[in-house]
Protein backbone atom coordinates (compact mmCIF):
# COMPACT_ATOMS: atom_id res chain seq x y z
CA UNK A 1 0.00 0.00 0.00
CA UNK A 2 1.56 3.19 -0.57
CA UNK A 3 2.29 4.91 2.36
CA UNK A 4 3.50 8.43 1.01
CA UNK A 5 2.31 11.41 -0.99
CA UNK A 6 4.62 14.84 -1.87
CA UNK A 7 6.25 14.24 1.75
CA UNK A 8 2.83 13.48 3.18
CA UNK A 9 2.62 10.00 5.03
CA UNK A 10 -1.10 8.19 4.50
CA UNK A 11 -2.29 8.08 7.62
CA UNK A 12 -4.81 4.12 7.63
CA UNK A 13 -7.33 5.78 9.88
CA UNK A 14 -10.96 6.65 10.17
CA UNK A 15 -10.91 10.22 8.47
CA UNK A 16 -11.41 11.79 11.88
CA UNK A 17 -12.42 14.90 10.50
CA UNK A 18 -15.39 17.26 9.53
CA UNK A 19 -15.99 20.19 7.70
CA UNK A 20 -18.61 22.53 9.11
CA UNK A 21 -19.56 24.81 6.90
CA UNK A 22 -18.12 23.26 3.08
CA UNK A 23 -17.51 25.50 0.08
CA UNK A 24 -18.39 22.29 -2.26
CA UNK A 25 -20.49 19.77 -1.42
CA UNK A 26 -21.63 17.42 -4.19
CA UNK A 27 -20.81 13.97 -5.97
CA UNK A 28 -18.05 13.27 -8.12
CA UNK A 29 -18.39 13.46 -12.04
CA UNK A 30 -19.50 10.50 -12.79
CA UNK A 31 -21.20 9.52 -9.77
CA UNK A 32 -17.95 8.30 -8.23
CA UNK A 33 -18.44 9.35 -4.49
CA UNK A 34 -18.64 12.69 -2.93
CA UNK A 35 -16.65 15.41 -2.20
CA UNK A 36 -17.24 18.05 0.87
CA UNK A 37 -14.01 21.03 1.32
CA UNK A 38 -13.55 24.25 2.33
CA UNK A 39 -9.81 25.38 1.64
CA UNK A 40 -8.33 23.72 4.49
CA UNK A 41 -10.05 20.82 4.62
CA UNK A 42 -11.58 18.12 2.27
CA UNK A 43 -13.08 14.76 2.35
CA UNK A 44 -13.27 12.73 -0.34
CA UNK A 45 -15.40 9.82 -0.35
CA UNK A 46 -14.84 7.05 -3.14
CA UNK A 47 -17.44 4.06 -4.24
CA UNK A 48 -15.48 0.94 -3.59
CA UNK A 49 -12.32 2.37 -2.66
CA UNK A 50 -12.57 4.36 0.78
CA UNK A 51 -12.64 8.01 2.30
CA UNK A 52 -9.70 10.32 2.23
CA UNK A 53 -9.66 13.50 4.45
CA UNK A 54 -7.25 15.98 3.42
CA UNK A 55 -6.39 18.30 5.85
CA UNK A 56 -4.38 21.24 5.87
CA UNK A 57 -2.21 20.60 2.81
CA UNK A 58 0.04 18.53 5.27
CA UNK A 59 -1.85 15.24 6.45
CA UNK A 60 -3.91 12.54 4.68
CA UNK A 61 -6.01 9.68 6.48
CA UNK A 62 -7.78 7.14 4.94
CA UNK A 63 -10.14 4.43 5.75
CA UNK A 64 -10.28 1.71 2.95
CA UNK A 65 -13.43 0.07 1.70
CA UNK A 66 -13.46 -4.07 2.64
CA UNK A 67 -12.82 -4.82 -1.29
CA UNK A 68 -10.41 -2.22 -2.15
CA UNK A 69 -9.08 -2.97 -5.50
CA UNK A 70 -5.47 -3.37 -6.31
CA UNK A 71 -3.80 -0.49 -7.86
CA UNK A 72 -7.08 1.82 -6.75
CA UNK A 73 -5.46 3.94 -4.02
CA UNK A 74 -2.72 4.40 -5.57
CA UNK A 75 -4.47 6.17 -8.29
CA UNK A 76 -6.81 7.82 -6.38
CA UNK A 77 -3.39 9.71 -4.09
CA UNK A 78 -2.14 10.46 -7.77
CA UNK A 79 -4.85 11.80 -8.85
CA UNK A 80 -7.37 13.95 -6.94
CA UNK A 81 -5.67 13.65 -3.78
CA UNK A 82 -2.58 15.02 -5.04
CA UNK A 83 -4.59 18.02 -6.74
CA UNK A 84 -6.42 18.84 -3.04
CA UNK A 85 -3.13 18.55 -1.20
CA UNK A 86 -1.56 20.77 -3.68
CA UNK A 87 -3.95 23.46 -3.63
CA UNK A 88 -4.73 23.54 0.16
CA UNK A 89 -0.99 24.38 -0.16
CA UNK A 90 -1.55 27.31 -2.84
CA UNK A 91 0.04 25.07 -5.52
CA UNK A 92 -1.18 23.69 -8.47
CA UNK A 93 -0.46 21.30 -11.56
CA UNK A 94 -0.73 21.06 -14.94
CA UNK A 95 -2.61 18.04 -16.83
CA UNK A 96 0.71 16.79 -18.59
CA UNK A 97 3.53 14.89 -18.90
CA UNK A 98 6.94 16.48 -18.82
CA UNK A 99 10.52 15.65 -20.43
CA UNK A 100 13.73 16.93 -20.17
CA UNK A 101 14.64 18.58 -23.24
CA UNK A 102 18.05 20.58 -23.71
CA UNK A 103 18.22 20.92 -20.16
CA UNK A 104 14.68 22.01 -19.50
CA UNK A 105 11.29 21.03 -18.91
CA UNK A 106 8.56 20.69 -22.11
CA UNK A 107 5.03 19.87 -20.87
CA UNK A 108 2.78 17.95 -23.16
CA UNK A 109 -0.31 18.92 -21.99
CA UNK A 110 -3.99 17.93 -23.47
CA UNK A 111 -7.42 16.24 -23.07
CA UNK A 112 -8.31 12.94 -22.25
CA UNK A 113 -6.60 10.44 -25.05
CA UNK A 114 -4.74 13.62 -26.91
CA UNK A 115 -1.29 11.64 -26.57
CA UNK A 116 0.76 13.04 -24.27
CA UNK A 117 1.81 10.55 -22.03
CA UNK A 118 2.22 8.48 -25.86
CA UNK A 119 4.36 11.66 -27.32
CA UNK A 120 6.53 11.73 -23.76
CA UNK A 121 7.18 8.30 -24.11
CA UNK A 122 8.20 8.35 -27.95
CA UNK A 123 10.63 11.27 -26.40
CA UNK A 124 12.24 9.13 -24.03
CA UNK A 125 12.95 6.72 -26.63
CA UNK A 126 14.36 9.92 -28.60
CA UNK A 127 16.65 10.04 -25.37
CA UNK A 128 15.25 12.21 -23.52
CA UNK A 129 14.41 12.16 -19.70
CA UNK A 130 11.00 11.47 -19.11
CA UNK A 131 10.17 13.60 -15.44
CA UNK A 132 6.75 13.28 -14.83
CA UNK A 133 3.20 11.62 -15.90
CA UNK A 134 0.16 13.42 -16.59
CA UNK A 135 0.33 14.84 -13.36
CA UNK A 136 2.92 17.49 -12.98
CA UNK A 137 3.18 20.10 -10.19
CA UNK A 138 4.62 23.83 -10.96
CA UNK A 139 6.05 25.91 -8.76
CA UNK A 140 6.02 29.76 -9.79
CA UNK A 141 8.96 32.00 -9.53
CA UNK A 142 12.32 32.89 -11.49
CA UNK A 143 12.74 30.00 -13.18
CA UNK A 144 9.11 28.26 -13.31
CA UNK A 145 9.68 24.70 -11.73
CA UNK A 146 8.41 21.49 -12.28
CA UNK A 147 8.50 18.59 -9.65
CA UNK A 148 8.32 15.09 -10.13
CA UNK A 149 5.38 13.62 -9.03
CA UNK A 150 6.05 9.84 -8.68
CA UNK A 151 3.03 8.82 -10.29
CA UNK A 152 3.51 5.67 -12.47
CA UNK A 153 3.62 6.13 -16.58
CA UNK A 154 0.22 5.14 -17.47
CA UNK A 155 0.02 3.48 -21.28
CA UNK A 156 -2.89 2.28 -22.99
CA UNK A 157 -1.89 -1.07 -24.36
CA UNK A 158 -2.33 -0.11 -28.23
CA UNK A 159 0.10 3.18 -27.39
CA UNK A 160 2.48 0.35 -25.76
CA UNK A 161 2.28 -1.90 -28.90
CA UNK A 162 2.67 0.69 -31.15
CA UNK A 163 5.92 1.97 -29.76
CA UNK A 164 7.40 -1.03 -29.07
CA UNK A 165 7.57 -0.78 -25.26
CA UNK A 166 8.72 -4.17 -23.09
CA UNK A 167 5.44 -4.39 -20.61
CA UNK A 168 6.64 -7.86 -19.28
CA UNK A 169 6.93 -5.79 -16.00
CA UNK A 170 3.65 -3.70 -16.22
CA UNK A 171 0.80 -3.66 -14.06
CA UNK A 172 -2.71 -2.69 -14.20
CA UNK A 173 -3.55 0.75 -13.16
CA UNK A 174 -6.16 -0.94 -11.30
CA UNK A 175 -7.48 -4.28 -11.06
CA UNK A 176 -9.53 -4.91 -14.40
CA UNK A 177 -8.49 -1.55 -16.14
CA UNK A 178 -7.54 -1.20 -19.47
CA UNK A 179 -4.45 1.26 -18.76
CA UNK A 180 -0.63 -0.32 -17.66
CA UNK A 181 1.40 1.22 -15.23
CA UNK A 182 5.33 1.36 -15.49
CA UNK A 183 7.58 2.58 -13.41
CA UNK A 184 9.22 5.90 -12.95
CA UNK A 185 12.47 6.41 -11.66
CA UNK A 186 12.80 9.52 -9.50
CA UNK A 187 13.99 12.55 -10.94
CA UNK A 188 14.98 15.79 -9.73
CA UNK A 189 12.74 19.24 -10.09
CA UNK A 190 13.59 20.49 -13.50
CA UNK A 191 13.01 24.33 -14.79
CA UNK A 192 10.09 24.40 -17.28
CA UNK A 193 10.95 25.89 -21.01
CA UNK A 194 7.85 25.19 -22.74
CA UNK A 195 4.26 23.97 -22.74
CA UNK A 196 3.14 22.10 -26.12
CA UNK A 197 -0.45 21.76 -25.69
CA UNK A 198 -2.31 18.54 -27.99
CA UNK A 199 -5.25 19.19 -29.84
CA UNK A 200 -6.30 16.48 -32.39
CA UNK A 201 -7.68 18.24 -35.66
CA UNK A 202 -9.22 17.09 -39.20
CA UNK A 203 -7.86 13.81 -40.30
CA UNK A 204 -6.49 16.26 -43.38
CA UNK A 205 -4.38 18.44 -41.81
CA UNK A 206 -0.68 17.35 -41.37
CA UNK A 207 1.19 17.77 -37.80
CA UNK A 208 1.43 21.78 -37.87
CA UNK A 209 2.81 24.09 -34.58
CA UNK A 210 1.57 28.12 -33.70
CA UNK A 211 2.99 29.95 -30.93
CA UNK A 212 -0.13 30.94 -28.51
CA UNK A 213 0.49 34.54 -26.96
CA UNK A 214 -1.18 36.64 -24.10
CA UNK A 215 -4.31 35.97 -22.87
CA UNK A 216 -4.63 32.22 -25.77
CA UNK A 217 -1.80 31.36 -23.92
CA UNK A 218 -3.22 31.93 -20.25
CA UNK A 219 -6.60 30.21 -21.38
CA UNK A 220 -4.47 27.36 -22.04
CA UNK A 221 -2.69 27.13 -19.21
CA UNK A 222 -6.00 27.39 -16.93
CA UNK A 223 -7.52 24.76 -19.17
CA UNK A 224 -5.02 22.55 -19.03
CA UNK A 225 -4.66 22.20 -14.93
CA UNK A 226 -5.28 19.37 -13.69
CA UNK A 227 -8.65 18.79 -11.87
CA UNK A 228 -9.40 22.30 -12.83
CA UNK A 229 -13.30 21.55 -12.80
CA UNK A 230 -12.91 20.48 -9.24
CA UNK A 231 -10.52 23.24 -7.67
CA UNK A 232 -12.06 26.07 -9.28
CA UNK A 233 -14.68 26.48 -7.03
CA UNK A 234 -12.48 26.91 -4.11
CA UNK A 235 -9.77 28.37 -5.94
CA UNK A 236 -10.68 30.33 -9.00
CA UNK A 237 -8.59 33.21 -8.00
CA UNK A 238 -5.12 31.48 -6.60
CA UNK A 239 -5.36 29.52 -10.30
CA UNK A 240 -6.17 32.26 -12.81
CA UNK A 241 -2.93 34.23 -11.10
CA UNK A 242 -0.99 30.86 -10.67
CA UNK A 243 -1.77 30.19 -14.73
CA UNK A 244 -1.33 33.84 -15.59
CA UNK A 245 2.70 34.11 -14.16
CA UNK A 246 3.30 30.84 -15.99
CA UNK A 247 1.96 32.27 -19.09
CA UNK A 248 4.48 35.35 -18.02
CA UNK A 249 7.62 33.08 -17.99
CA UNK A 250 6.68 30.46 -20.58
CA UNK A 251 5.94 29.90 -24.24
CA UNK A 252 3.14 28.31 -24.92
CA UNK A 253 2.46 26.44 -28.37
CA UNK A 254 -0.72 24.53 -30.16
CA UNK A 255 0.48 21.34 -31.55
CA UNK A 256 -2.51 20.04 -33.63
CA UNK A 257 -2.39 16.89 -35.27
CA UNK A 258 -4.75 15.02 -37.65
CA UNK A 259 -7.93 13.15 -35.43
CA UNK A 260 -6.91 9.43 -36.80
CA UNK A 261 -4.37 7.73 -37.94
CA UNK A 262 -1.52 10.20 -36.67
CA UNK A 263 1.89 9.57 -36.44
CA UNK A 264 3.82 9.60 -33.26
CA UNK A 265 7.36 10.42 -34.25
CA UNK A 266 5.72 13.45 -36.18
CA UNK A 267 4.34 15.13 -32.91
CA UNK A 268 7.30 14.21 -31.03
CA UNK A 269 9.82 15.48 -33.52
CA UNK A 270 7.34 18.89 -33.59
CA UNK A 271 7.23 18.71 -29.92
CA UNK A 272 10.96 18.31 -29.51
CA UNK A 273 11.65 21.18 -32.14
CA UNK A 274 9.86 23.98 -30.07
CA UNK A 275 11.60 22.69 -27.27
CA UNK A 276 14.60 23.08 -28.27
CA UNK A 277 14.15 26.61 -29.67
CA UNK A 278 14.93 30.06 -28.03
CA UNK A 279 10.79 31.35 -28.22
CA UNK A 280 11.81 34.25 -25.27
CA UNK A 281 13.82 36.58 -27.82
CA UNK A 282 11.62 38.85 -29.15
CA UNK A 283 8.08 37.65 -27.84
Amino acid sequence: MTNELLGVRVEVAAPGLAVQKPLVDHPLPGGLGHLAADRSRAILSVIGVGTFAIEDGCRIRFRPDADLPTGALSAWLHGTVMALLLAQRGQFALHASVVKIGGKGIAVAGFQRAGKSTTALRLRQRGHSFVTDDVSPVVTGDPVVVHPSTRPIHVHPESATTLGLDVSDARPVVTDHSKLALTLASNDPVPLGTIAVLEASDPSVPVETVRARGARAHWLIGQHTYRVGLLRELWQAEMFVWAGEIADRVPVYVVTRPSDQWSVDAVAEAVEHVALTDTRTGS
